[in-house]
């Protein structure tokens, strides 16, 4: 979050250089005429002030006081080098003026040249080594310079010398916080309100770091302080949106930032908050215009070229779609801050550049291991305590996934934690919190509680189920909440991190020549690397394709994957599979916004009629699996590929045809389907795919044979072998904490069929 307080230049009146003239009055008269200038300086007569400095150098032209404080009063009136001139020759009469090097070093400091000050500090230091201000002076200098540590060094020293300045204990905080220690920052800040009560800023920047801390309730109530007593500070109500986001408030949140833009309205930090918001909202079409407005202002502000693409995709604008995405790709090989990780799955289809957005995000995202939470060796025990991290532990495609194999871990080998960020009291929270050794509810927790916390438990293994998807939590694990930390099935790709030590795949989605691709080590299970529920599916009657707006007749193609993972390409090969495919129609999830109608218009464009598009609308997901069976083919996506949904369809008994990419979100359906005994379904080109799809739908009989195959196969494949699964799955983490236990580094595993 950032907090901008530029204040507005004001025009300074040039005085006149000093004249030089003879002596003409008593030397008597200079200490007098010294005094009387000091007075009227501090009194703010600036005009009386100088005519009196201009007499004494009448007097006594090498006067180093009179010198020193005509050039501060002339810096003060926007006369910056003859300041420094007149400052210089005061120097040079009284060499050893500690308040003259100190007041060089501000006007060095003002003209941006922050090297010079820093000198300019460090002699006025030496010469007077109780030099409160000095001490702070060159604090702020080295803060400009990026130099956190020494600035806290020196507001330590300044507040051993004066522990009584509220200006100073906030100026600690503020460098704490750009040091990401927001816990230390917070006791400056509260040291700064007790000094000086309505301390706005220290208010304000108290509240980012309460929202850094995730304590949003805390944040919001500072933030409201803040804003009594400055209802026009647009950087509070920008920051407070964002803790009212933390706390799950979205329509407040809304409302902060719309504040914040109504005081501001080329304020870029709100409206890019504002548009993220409003994305998680399914407000499409608002979020657009907001990520539009903020393009207008800053086309390079970060991360707004991937997730306004992104958001086009959601609702299905195509317009410049690959022109945007090539920019977006050489921005990326720059090193560019230009796309999140998760957006750049179904923008980029190479592996490479997917691995440089990750770095890039990490780098630029999460402070480095922290050594006050070093992690010790665990010792040889009777279970291995694995910790399962994740927001999602809710009616969520993950959950769905990962379900049953919580509940047939084998406890007399594995204790199993859950760290939940969210709180649902929903049916699969609660079959998952019934499945688990323990289950915590860490939400309101910050992020060093919950390190602390993890620590105290002692894991063995951390599984991060969520990777850089919303409301993620990885911070935790930069900070090392395990000797081993695994990322695994949120996201279908690496983290780009190195503290997360394996990612756990299969030889189809991470073949050995792809392994450069990842920053982590890889974990080959034997069949697949997607768990499953293998439970008994009770879903209701699909009803008739009438009722889904479906012909009778005429072959169903479909495909419900998220319209972010249908690009323009894809679209194409669809739309001449239903040019071959006489009477046939695509059967898609209804769009949110305008993706439904500008889908349309895409057919249409490519002379096919709109009405072959048929949209499905929302409905309970039981519902759902159970309509998948009026379908022919599920048709899958390139380069993100369907994962949860390509099961889904499968366990519905629903055939899916795929097209394997290079990368790990583009091949996880192919690895579902050699899984089900099906790879003849995966091809590796856009023409095979395109004349697959056509052959099964022209093919009397293709269709339903492949379906009784499915089914048959569903009860015999290891897929939804959940109980195989897990055993397979546990002996990864066995062999995971084998290498640590022996101090051994990670490297790549290959779990045995069992």
């Amino acid at each position: 979050m950032k907090s901008q307080r530029g204040g507005r230049n004001r025009e300074k009146k040039r005085l006149p250089a000093i004249v030089a003239h003879a002596h003409t009055g008593s030397l008597d008269e200079v200490e007098p005429l010294l005094q009387s200038a000091m007075a009227h300086h501090r009194g703010g007569q600036s005009a009386e002030a100088e005519t009196l400095y201009r007499r004494v150098l009448l007097a006594s032209p090498n006067h180093p006081d009179a010198l020193h404080l005509l050039g501060v009063l002339i810096h003060s009136a926007g006369d910056s080098v003859r300041a420094l001139e007149l400052i210089d020759r005061s120097i040079e009469v009284n060499p050893e003026n500690a308040l003259a090097h100190n007041s060089l070093g501000a006007i060095h400091a003002s003209m941006g040249n922050f090297e010079k000050a820093l000198q300019c500090y460090t002699r006025a230091i030496r010469f007077k080594r109780d030099y409160v201000d000095a001490y702070a002076n060159r604090a702020a200098a080295a803060r400009t310079l990026n130099q956190h540590r020494a600035a806290l060094d020196d507001y330590d020293i300044a507040i051993r010398l004066n522990p009584n300045s509220a200006a100073i204990w906030y100026s600690r905080g503020s460098v704490l916080g750009n040091l990401g220690e927001h816990e230390s920052a917070l006791e400056s800040f509260d040291k700064a309100i007790a000094l000086m009560p309505q301390h706005v800023e220290a208010y304000h920047d108290r509240g980012v770091a309460l929202t850094k801390l995730t304590r949003y309730r805390e944040a919001v109530e500072s933030f409201d302080k803040t804003i009594g007593w400055r209802p026009d500070l647009d950087y509070a109500y920008c920051n407070r949106g964002a803790a009212l986001y933390g706390l799950g408030e979205s329509e407040a949140a809304l409302k902060s930032y719309d504040r914040a833009i109504a005081l501001r309205p080329d304020y870029t930090e709100a409206l890019n908050y504002r548009a993220c918001l409003l994305l998680e909202m399914k407000r499409y079409e608002e979020a657009l215009r907001s990520f539009d407005r903020v393009f207008s202002l800053d086309p390079e502000f970060k991360y707004l070229r991937g997730e306004r693409l992104h958001a086009r995709r959601l609702v299905c604008d195509w317009t410049d779609d690959a022109i945007q995405r090539h920019q977006i790709e050489q921005r990326v090989e720059s090193g560019a801050r230009v796309v999140m990780p998760f957006s750049m799955l179904g923008i980029c289809a190479g592996a490479a550049t997917e691995k440089r957005a990750a770095e890039t995000y990490v780098q630029d995202s999460f402070s480095p291991l922290s050594t006050a939470f070093a992690t010790p060796i665990r010792r040889q025990r009777d279970r291995i305590r694995i910790g399962y991290y994740s927001g999602d532990f809710r009616e969520h495609a993950v959950s769905y996934l990962m379900a049953e194999v919580f509940e047939r871990h084998d406890r007399d080998r594995f204790e199993i934690v859950g760290f939940s960020f969210s709180k649902t009291n929903d049916a699969m929270e609660s079959r998952i919190s019934s499945a688990m050794d323990r289950f915590l509810d860490v939400q309101a927790m910050s992020n060093s509680d919950l390190v602390r916390l993890s620590k105290e438990l002692q894991l063995d293994v951390a599984v991060d189920l969520m990777g850089h998807t919303t409301h993620s939590r990885c911070q935790v694990f930069a900070d090392r909440v395990a000797p081993v930390q695994v990322n695994y099935l949120g996201l279908p790709g690496t983290m780009g991190a190195d503290f997360i030590d394996y990612l756990i795949a299969d030889e189809t989605l991470v073949p050995e020549s792809s392994r450069r691709y990842y920053t982590e080590k890889i974990v080959y299970l034997p069949d697949c690397f997607q768990a499953n529920d293998m439970r008994p599916l009770c879903m209701p009657n699909p009803g008739s394709r009438e009722e889904q707006g479906l012909p009778e007749s005429g072959f169903v193609f479909c495909c419900f994957n998220n319209h972010h993972k249908i690009n323009p390409e894809m679209f194409e090969v669809w739309m001449r599979i239903l040019g071959r495919v006489e009477s046939s129609v695509l059967w898609l999830l209804e769009g949110d916004g305008p993706a439904s109608s500008n889908l349309r218009k895409e057919a249409a464009m490519r002379n096919i009629a709109p009405g072959r598009l048929v949209f499905a609308r929302t409905i309970p997901f039981a519902d759902h699996l159970a309509r998948q069976q009026l379908a022919d083919l599920f048709l899958d996506t390139l380069p993100f590929n369907a994962g949860a949904t390509a099961s889904a369809a499968l366990r519905a008994g629903l055939p899916l045809l795929t097209c394997m990419g290079e990368k790990f979100a583009g091949r996880m359906a192919a690895s579902l389907l050699r899984a089900i005994g099906m790879p003849e379904l995966v091809t590796t080109s856009a023409a095979a795919y395109e004349d697959l799809a056509v052959e099964i739908a022209l093919t009397e009989g293709r269709a339903q044979e492949l379906k009784e195959r499915l089914a048959l196969n569903l009860h015999s494949a290891p897929l939804f072998d959940a109980t195989r699964f897990t055993r397979h799955l546990e002996a990864a983490y066995n062999l995971m904490h084998e290498r640590s236990l022996q101090g051994l580094s990670p490297q790549h595993i290959c779990v045995p069929k069992l």
